[in-house]
């Protein structure tokens, strides 16, 4: 079944891939009707969260938030077809560092950072960023149900110079390229993997549960964390920004790290609210109520 479906991925692709953006996004407005008023996808949660998050907003204000979501949901879903047929330099005029500076220092200096980004926008074209600098850009990331489709999605990103590392050899990976500098970048508001070991901080008002990775390695070899920050410009025109939200990451208090990565988070969804990504139960587990949150 899971080549089966690998198959059918594979022949969307090859089709939809050679559309020119503007037919692509065409489809993005099409899917947009289907998936808000016909298909109704996941939108009962779309709703709930965006209820949670802005209590004080009118339903109405709510639901235009959500229609608004759906479109960015869209987009980024055609771009993602659209990377499959698109040349380094095509994606690195369409998504680009503006502080390459920060970057370029860092390689100077041989110094490593951990960069957290969240599903924001249309976060899988932080890619690019490998082309931007002489760093080298290593992702952790958790792999797809479908191997097929996973290993097709890594040949496709990794022809940009990223490297990408499964979660679960994370720590061998540190240690790996200890002695060069990189950047290892983590999708980090995402929902941790083992709730034994989460971090939890407050999130829009309310106890939220985090991944334990990006703090716990930035803290044990020390290296400063950045939020790389992504924002579109237009439709298929996005920037990216490093900002430092820690310096010396030994000296920070437990949960630190990972609260200051989350409200600068808040910040940005609050400004934009349709860009992050609404679909995923992000409150599905409770806070024990033994752990005070941060």
């Amino acid at each position: 079944m899971a080549y089966i479906g690998y198959f059918f991925f594979r022949v969307a692709v090859f089709f939809l891939s050679k559309l020119p953006f503007a037919a692509l996004y065409v489809l993005s407005d099409i899917l947009r009707v289907l998936f808000y008023h016909v298909m109704r996808y996941r939108k009962k949660v779309v709703l709930s969260n965006l209820r949670r998050c802005f209590p004080e907003k009118t339903e109405a204000e709510i639901a235009g938030i959500a229609w608004k979501f759906y479109r960015n949901f869209c987009d980024v879903l055609v771009e993602n077809i659209k990377i499959f047929n698109l040349s380094a330099d095509e994606l690195g005029g369409r998504c680009r560092l503006l502080n390459t500076d920060v970057a370029e220092n860092l390689y100077q200096n041989g110094q490593s950072i951990v960069a957290v980004t969240a599903h924001y926008c249309n976060w899988e074209w932080c890619s690019v960023i490998s082309n931007s600098v002489k760093i080298k850009i290593i992702t952790i990331y958790r792999p797809l149900a479908n191997a097929y489709i996973n290993q097709y999605g890594l040949q496709s990103r990794m022809a940009y110079g990223m490297v990408f590392v499964p979660n679960n050899q994370t720590s061998s990976t540190f240690e790996q390229y200890k002695n060069q500098p990189a950047v290892y970048t983590f999708l980090a508001d995402q929902n941790p993997g083992k709730m034994s070991k989460a971090i939890w901080t407050t999130f829009f008002n309310q106890p939220t549960a985090c991944p334990i990775g990006p703090e716990k390695h930035a803290i044990l070899h020390n290296y400063p964390v950045y939020f790389l920050h992504l924002q579109r410009v237009k439709r298929g025109y996005y920037t990216m920004e490093l900002i430092k939200i820690a310096d010396t990451p030994a000296t920070a208090q437990p949960g630190q790290i990972t609260t200051a990565y989350m409200h600068t988070l808040e910040n940005i969804i609050r400004q934009k609210p349709e860009n992050w990504l609404w679909t995923h139960r992000r409150w599905k587990h409770q806070q024990p109520p033994q752990l005070p949150h941060n």
